[in-house]
């Protein structure tokens, strides 16, 4: 069974497995730590820093902020804690297929950067996954040219 203390900052529950979960509320809205932590005060350290983010005015909602806008700010976290190749590839795959506005042959598109975190789904993912395997498809067919005509001989 899990135990709850809350702190000034926010609620810290044990979980089962012996790790920490961190949450705070605004409102109705309950905001939860994006991972679990290995002790509490570890748990409290995310707790104060999303406080302090609010103070700031650096805190990103999750109810309002698009998926693209999480991943300027988590980019910027990037370029510091990877190589630069991985970096560069990390920017490249998000410009290229999170960010823009993919569009199929069927009356079907998907703009996942446009997407609020908070309605980020499996579901949503699933779809756009399935519209950027028909665009890779397509766009490998153009690049490579097998879906040129065959010489009347050939066929």
């Amino acid at each position: 069974m899990a135990k709850a203390r809350r702190s000034p900052l926010g609620t810290v529950t044990e979980l089962s497995t012996g790790r920490f979960q961190a949450y705070f509320r605004i409102g109705d809205v309950k905001h939860m730590a994006d991972r679990t932590f290995p002790n509490k005060k570890a748990a409290l350290d995310w707790l104060a820093d999303a406080r302090a983010s609010r103070a700031r005015g650096t805190w990103l909602e999750p109810v309002k902020t698009p998926l693209s806008e999480y991943l300027a700010g988590w980019l910027a976290v990037k370029q510091h804690t990877v190589k630069e190749n991985t970096f560069r590839r990390y920017r490249c795959l998000v410009n290229k297929w999170i960010v823009p506005k993919l569009t199929t042959s069927r009356p079907s598109e998907v703009e996942l950067g446009r997407v609020p975190l908070s309605v980020l789904t499996p579901q949503t993912v699933k779809q756009w996954y399935a519209v950027l395997a028909e665009v890779a498809a397509r766009s490998a067919t153009e690049r490579t040219g097998h879906n040129k005509r065959l010489h009347p001989a050939r066929r």
